[in-house]
């Protein structure tokens, strides 16, 4: 089991990266001798159920997604126990999808098939361990320029993996609030 962290006593905040109807997403250091740069993944509010039941989906993709998805480093809850989160490795010179084709244009044939059979491999392993990603499109897809030493090809990793599972929880438990009042 991955360590549960205070994000807000734990990592100093460097930048936001994004932010949405769901939650804010933050580049971090961590403490210590190395202050590694880490991403942070909060969520407004927490969704109703445990921690494993919360998180399960990335612990899944973190075991079965190497190579496809960004390492899971850590997930709690901040703010009392209101708040969730997740830490994940920072991957330095990736982009996102939009804003490469933004800033690159559109891709070769070839370079697109390839990419686009590495992303179908992502969802098999996904796909076999039983998650389903819900969210796939270009801003979900990291790209980066590969070295002339490990082929000089677009890497590609996919994120937020399992998150489209609690963003369902947390907004099911939005309208069940609602439908209360």
């Amino acid at each position: 089991m991955l360590p549960t962290r205070n994000v807000s006593t734990r990592y100093q905040t460097q930048a936001i990266l994004g932010a949405g109807g769901m939650g804010c997403v933050f580049l971090c250091r961590e403490p210590g001798k190395g202050k590694r740069p880490v991403v942070v993944k909060t969520f407004w509010r927490a969704a109703p159920g445990t921690v494993e039941a919360t998180f399960a989906e990335a612990m899944t993709m973190d075991r079965v997604g190497r190579g496809y998805v960004p390492s899971l480093l850590g997930y709690g809850f901040a703010q009392g126990g209101e708040c969730p989160y997740l830490v994940m490795e920072y991957l330095d010179g990736y982009r996102d999808g939009d804003a490469w084709l933004a800033e690159q244009g559109l891709l070769p044939l070839a370079t697109s098939l390839d990419l686009g059979r590495r992303v179908l491999q992502a969802q098999v392993a996904a796909h076999a361990a039983g998650v389903v990603h819900l969210d796939l499109k270009s801003s979900n897809l990291l790209l980066k320029v590969e070295p002339a030493e490990e082929g000089g090809g677009i890497g590609v990793k996919v994120i937020d993996f399992g998150l489209a599972r609690v963003a369902e929880r947390v907004d099911g438990a939005r309208v069940a609030d609602a439908s209360r009042v």
